[in-house]
């Protein structure tokens, strides 16, 4: 085991030093994990060179590797499985047993060897797989698979060789891996084949109805994780189907290339059937899984599959749960968890400064990792010494695996995930389940929540969102990304999978742990943007604006340096004199050149809009060629404007041209300046020509005012026009307060939402709990009617008042009752027995709790044993009496009968001659009759209690009589004419002859034995010489 230890801890560092000098992957962000699936599938492993490295994973892409795993009653079905596999196939098979057998550890290959026509063989250290060929796990070893050889280990303590299997399977094959799970009294194979459908793998799950034992597939059944449910002889031949097709497609072409319109076709039926969008997620990862079920219903053309869809709503719901893939386990990457615990133990929780921790996992699936942090976090605040109120939000779109994950029930293998300890301490093991303590399911809120759509959770300490990001595209991923950057505390912690990271995120979220991608979000994240809709507000300093510190906020996205530098080249490609960049509403976003002959800056406060920066005679031509340029996406001119600058009058050239570029969100323009080539003022005037009509000078002179009179009233319009546009952006800010007032308002909202929701989870489990209690209620309610119904005794309940509150059919006997008297007191119904104190004697008891018995006698000489006892409740308080009436007429009768056979036995002794005695065990005397006190000249009084040998002065202390009477209580003998002698009076010797029996005898004690003796005749010893 140290030697493994050694090797895992060098895999997982070559594995680190690999990611180290790949930089480029780990900062890209959610972008570059856009073959996440597909690198996890082919990374080579470490150990090997790359050019068998090389080979075996060409190998392994064309080859199905199937796992067969079983237990009890899974011999037969193997054997159906094997016999009808075909050696041409391309795939290998690898047959575990949970219980092996130990007879031999070729046994189970030389009888598979019998019934294949594939090659069996035992698998062996580093053995090279091969296709064709089924390989047999010793019974005492784990069989796994590793760069196309096979490794051995030895069985620990804890034994799941089919889990370790087929996980081995999934990490190495990935979507080329298969599971079988056969017959079988355990779970093993349940998180090996979870392993198998997260890979992209098929799992299939014998029927239970075939299996001898159905525990093994059931679990999987109940897991959601069966692909297929076929009896053992149809396995084979899905096996061969599946197998042959992989074989005859190239591993690049193992993904169907769908067109865009037929994907959007297949996406909308999801939605409209399941009602979860897809379209955020990357199309590979919906490729591969439309090829799944393609395969699983036979189609090779997607357009058949589209409308296969089409006419089969179930199939869209297949389609929908083969796309969640909702597959977790405990402490998945431990070391990482390790980590993010130390975060919270050495720095979080000591310097919180509250005793609330709310965390939030998305992507839950089935709970696993939810409950993994839980369980982290109680340790963290065991260690720390912090005690918080928790909850966890773990959300997810699956209604069926939030279900589960509310259950908090898990198979007995998780005992490969979880350690001893922790099983012990967080889990209680019930039914051969592992069930979550009460503790750690309290932290937990679960609930449905689309991570991508709906708002997130906010005021978090914690998010661990691990290898859901992976499946999304770039542009969803920064969308979760920026919605857990708004919704982390200052310093909270994030917890990525190991191959996502934050990308451009990095300036809101610094990193703690770069191989377990833990993060904390650094100080003034409050500020971060609160669109749900995940365009964040970016903010550009202004070219143009002195102060330096000057900043305004945007509403479009530019980029960063890229936007910029794609501007330049713009620029530079137009060879342009002083321009401008701006947006339709005439925001500068960048400048070029000499502008002080053109603009300036506006008095107040600063601003950076071309319009209200143009200088005299320029903002009406400027303002009406990019209304026209934004309209027409046509390049727009105007020649000879005339500027005034500084006091003189300029005319300039101006061409307005629309920006097409995807650096920018919102269309932008590029607006020019040039010296126009005309004559600036003289150019326009005419000449004073001698010989000119002074009608035309005057012509002129009108004209010119009608153009200065045009002029005056554009100046006004367009200071009324700036009056309006500043009453506009008053306006404008009013609003912008109004929304940040709703946006306060949705915050509270959210808040009282995310209590509302706490509140609805405690009330729902309360609910449940109030369920079971009622069916629990009602199973005793029933047992309770039952033995009501079923029992003779005739019992009345009365409450406190003396009402009654139920009876058994059997007092209708007694009482005259119907239905309708429940709740009457006792008074108003009629006995039909002669006893007038019911109410008074249970009111008694009420007051002294002491039950009182009454025997009563009914008209038909009919007796009954009466007795009232109090009512006590759970909680010990009294409520009212229970009356019962027992029949004893047939005990009277008895003990009558006893009476009068007891009075005539009496009789006949006191009345007999012959002395009679009735001794105990002990041979003390109990009775004795007229007789025996005449003969032997004693009374009653010195006789009775005294042992034979003590009374008559002894004079029957006769070893000979003791002996006698002793064999006959050890020996149960009769003693018949036994004679001894004996001294009846002073020096009068006689024999006596006893007759003696040893009978059972009826006292208040109970029974008892008697002996009954007599003596049946007494002779003097001189008579008989």
């Amino acid at each position: 085991m140290a030697d493994r230890k050694k090797q895992d801890e060098a895999q997982k560092k070559t594995a680190q030093e690999q990611e180290e000098r790949q930089p480029e992957k780990a900062d890209a962000g959610g972008g570059s994990s856009g073959e996440v699936e597909k690198e996890r599938t082919s990374k080579p492993q470490s150990g090997s060179s790359p050019r068998v490295q090389s080979k075996h994973m060409g190998q392994a892409s064309s080859l199905l590797l199937v796992g067969i795993g079983a237990s009890a009653g899974g011999l037969d079905p193997i054997f159906q499985v094997v016999e009808q596999l075909d050696p041409d196939d391309p795939g290998a098979y690898f047959v575990v047993q949970h219980q092996a057998m130990q007879t031999g550890e070729d046994l189970l290959s030389s009888l598979l060897s019998k019934r294949s026509e594939c090659d069996v063989k035992l698998a062996r250290q580093d053995m090279t797989v091969e296709p064709g060929v089924i390989y047999v796990a010793p019974p005492d070893k784990l069989l796994s698979f590793h760069n196309m050889r096979l490794r051995l280990d030895d069985k620990p303590v804890r034994n799941k060789p089919i889990d370790h299997l087929l996980r081995s399977l999934a990490d190495t094959a990935g979507e080329r891996s298969m599971a079988v799970i056969l017959s079988g009294s355990d779970t093993d194979g349940t998180l090996g084949a979870r392993a198998v459908m997260e890979s992209g793998g098929v799992v299939i799950a014998q029927e239970p109805e075939t299996a001898e034992y159905t525990t093994m597939p059931q679990s999987i059944i109940d897991n959601n994780l069966a692909d297929l449910m076929l009896p053992p002889d149809n396995i084979a031949e899905y096996i061969q189907e599946f197998a042959q097709k992989l074989g005859s497609r190239d591993s690049a072409e193992n993904t169907v290339d769908l067109p865009q319109k037929l994907r959007e076709e297949l996406l909308e039926e999801v939605k409209d059937r399941a009602g979860h969008d897809f379209t955020d997620y990357k199309e590979n990862t919906i490729n591969r899984r439309i090829r799944r079920r393609m395969d699983f219903n036979k189609i090779e053309r997607p357009k058949d599959y589209v409308a296969f869809v089409k006419a089969r709503p179930d199939e869209a719901q297949e389609l929908f749960k083969d796309m969640l893939i909702s597959v977790t386990n405990f402490f998945r990457d431990p070391a990482c968890f390790e980590a993010l615990k130390q975060a919270l133990v050495k720095d979080y929780l000591p310097r919180k400064n509250s005793n609330e921790f709310r965390a939030w996992v998305p992507g839950c699936a089935t709970g696993e990792e939810a409950y993994t942090l839980a369980i982290i976090l109680a340790e963290a605040m065991a260690e720390a010494d912090v005690h918080c109120e928790v909850s966890i939000y773990a959300t997810d779109v699956d209604a069926q695996a939030i279900a589960s994950a509310r259950k908090g029930v898990f198979p007995e293998n998780i005992e490969s995930d979880v350690s001893e300890q922790r099983l012990r301490r967080f889990f209680t093991h019930q039914n051969n389940q592992y069930k979550i303590k009460q503790k750690i399911r309290d932290m937990l809120i679960f609930a449905e929540q689309n991570v991508r759509q709906d708002p997130p959770f906010y005021r978090l300490d914690a998010i661990v969102c691990r290898n859901l990001l992976m499946y999304f595209k770039p542009e969803a991923q920064q969308k979760v990304l920026s919605h857990f950057c708004y919704a982390l505390k200052r310093n909270g912690l994030l917890m990525l999978g190991t191959s996502e990271s934050v990308g451009q995120y990095n300036d809101c979220l610094r990193s703690l742990d770069s191989h377990c991608r833990l993060y904390a979000a650094k100080r003034g994240i409050e500020d971060n943007s609160r669109d749900f809709g995940g365009h964040s507000s970016r903010i550009f300093s202004m070219t143009g604006i002195r102060g330096g510190r000057q900043e305004r906020s945007r509403p479009e996205d530019i980029g960063e340096d890229g936007g910029i530098r794609s501007m330049e080249r713009i620029l530079l490609k137009l060879a342009t004199p002083p321009s401008a960049i701006v947006n339709r509403q005439g925001d500068i976003h960048y400048l070029h050149g000499r502008t002080g002959k053109l603009l300036e800056p506006a008095q107040g406060k600063p601003d950076a809009n071309i319009l209200r920066m143009a200088r005299e005679g320029l903002r009406m031509d400027l303002a009406t060629l990019l209304s026209e340029c934004a309209h027409s996406q046509q390049v727009q001119r105007r020649r000879n404007v005339r500027v005034r600058t500084n006091g003189d009058e300029e005319f300039f050239d101006i061409a307005i041209h629309p920006v097409n570029s995807d650096q920018f969100e919102t269309p932008m323009f590029l607006i020019e300046f040039r010296e126009s080539d005309e004559p600036s003022e003289g150019a326009l005037e005419l000449p004073d020509m001698d010989g000119v009509a002074e009608t035309v000078k005057r012509r002129i002179a009108i004209l010119e005012s009608e153009v200065q009179e045009c002029r005056d009233s554009m100046r006004i319009m367009t200071e009324e026009y700036e009056a309006a546009n500043e009453e506009l952006k008053s306006s404008n800010e009013e609003l912008q307060s109004t929304n940040e007032e709703l946006k306060s308002t949705v915050e509270e909202l959210e808040t009282a939402k995310e209590e509302v929701q706490s509140i609805n989870e405690e009330q729902a489990t309360l609910n449940d709990e109030l369920q079971s209690k009622n069916s629990e209620l009602q199973r005793i309610s029933s047992d309770l009617d039952n033995l009501l119904v079923s029992t003779e005794i005739a019992t009345l309940f009365l409450n406190a008042d003396l009402e009654i509150r139920r009876y058994t059919p059997a007092m209708t006997e007694l009482m005259s009752l119907r239905e309708s008297d429940v709740g009457r007191p006792v008074t108003d119904i009629a006995m039909k027995l002669d006893y007038a104190d019911l109410s008074r004697d249970a009111a008694r008891v009420q007051e002294t709790l002491k039950p009182i018995a009454r025997e009563l006698e009914s008209d038909n000489n009919t007796w009954l044993q009466m007795r009232i006892r109090p009512y006590r409740t759970t909680d010990n308080r009294i409520d009212g009496v229970v009356v019962t009436f027992n029949d004893i007429t047939q005990l009277k009768r008895s003990e009558r009968t006893s009476r009068s056979a007891q009075s005539l036995a009496e009789s006949i002794i006191e009345i007999s001659s012959a002395p009679i005695l009735v001794l105990d065990e002990n041979l003390v005397i109990q009775s004795t009759n007229r007789a025996f006190l005449d003969i032997f000249g004693v009374t009653e009084k010195r006789t009775l209690g005294k042992r034979i040998s003590e009374v008559a002065h002894g004079r029957l202390d006769v070893p000979a009589l003791t002996n006698a009477l002793g064999r006959l209580v050890k020996e149960k003998e009769v003693l018949r004419n036994h004679a001894v002698e004996a001294e009846v009076e002073p020096s009068r010797r006689v024999r006596l002859f006893i007759n003696a029996k040893y009978v059972p005898f009826s006292t208040m004690e109970g029974e008892a034995r008697r002996i009954l003796m007599s003596i049946a005749d007494i002779k003097p010893l001189n008579e008989e010489g």
